[in-house]
């Protein structure tokens, strides 16, 4: 029998969450939605090998985009196209969106973000639509955390989830103590210290640490990169969130150090082929 790896892993996980979903998200998302994004995203996959004159395989890589996206997008009325529009833009990512043979992006967030900038009135990444009982959390806690682990990247969650936590506290600490004028309109004294820190527990907040920042292709391979990745995710995070023209912090966060990493890559690989 063959040994299980890190992609059936994660698909069984996005599997596990699409079920709950029908569940745990508040809003109404039909079984012929997901089915639908799955077949449309291996007809591409078939059309792209035809294109290339590559034999076709079933890709899990594809069938995990589809799935991320229907996970981590939330769609606004009745309207199901935005979900088949970032999933194609998505697809069309992960083909030619590459450097050195890597995706330069999580393609999953590509879509996403193209629906939650472009067509916000359609659909967002803001993820406040799941049932956050602490059961549910705990869940996704442990499967992405088992996940990341397999993948060599649960640092990355780990230190984006501690570095929100740990730098919301003293920041809002800080605020009140030595702005005391400032504090009430940010972060009023009826609203307990540790609320502001804990917001990141969400179900869905959990979903995109592990199963969002936490993918093997794009992320930092060393495990200093990944921690300082991970350090300032929750920084900035915490930051945007206070920036009222800003709607979905996380990701967008996320999509802007994708981007510096990229560029870091592409400026060490130039270094390193110029002679001496």
């Amino acid at each position: 029998m063959k040994k299980l790896n890190v992609i059936h892993y994660q698909a069984i996980c996005h599997f596990l969450y699409i079920l709950l979903s029908f569940k745990l998200h508040l809003q109404e998302r039909p079984i012929w939605l997901i089915a639908t994004m799955l077949l449309f995203a291996l007809l591409m996959e078939i059309c792209y090998a035809k294109m290339v004159n590559r034999e076709y395989l079933l890709s899990f890589a594809a069938l995990g985009t589809a799935n991320s996206i229907y996970l981590n997008m939330e769609g606004y009325g009745l309207y199901y196209w935005p979900f088949f529009l970032a999933l194609l833009v998505s697809l069309l990512a992960k083909y030619y969106l590459r450097m050195y043979g890597r995706p330069i992006i999580n393609p999953s967030f590509v879509g996403v973000f193209l629906i939650a900038t472009v067509f916000p009135e359609f659909g967002s990444a803001n993820m406040i639509a799941w049932n956050n009982n602490w059961m549910y959390v705990a869940l996704v806690f442990a499967t992405g955390l088992f996940v990341t682990y397999k993948s060599r990247t649960a640092a990355l969650g780990l230190s984006y989830i501690i570095s929100f936590m740990l730098f919301a506290l003293i920041f809002v600490f800080g605020v009140r103590t030595f702005l005391p004028g400032l504090a009430p309109v940010l972060f009023p004294n009826s609203i307990p210290l540790l609320f502001f820190p804990c917001t990141i527990l969400t179900f869905g907040n959990i979903l995109f640490a592990f199963h969002g920042i936490g993918d093997p292709a794009t992320s930092p391979v060393s495990m200093r990169g990944q921690i300082c990745f991970g350090l300032l995710m929750g920084v900035i995070d915490f930051l945007l969130r206070f920036i009222p023209m800003v709607a979905a912090a996380p990701p967008l966060t996320y999509v802007f150090l994708l981007l510096v990493l990229a560029f870091y890559r592409y400026y060490r690989q130039r270094s390193l082929l110029v002679p001496a």
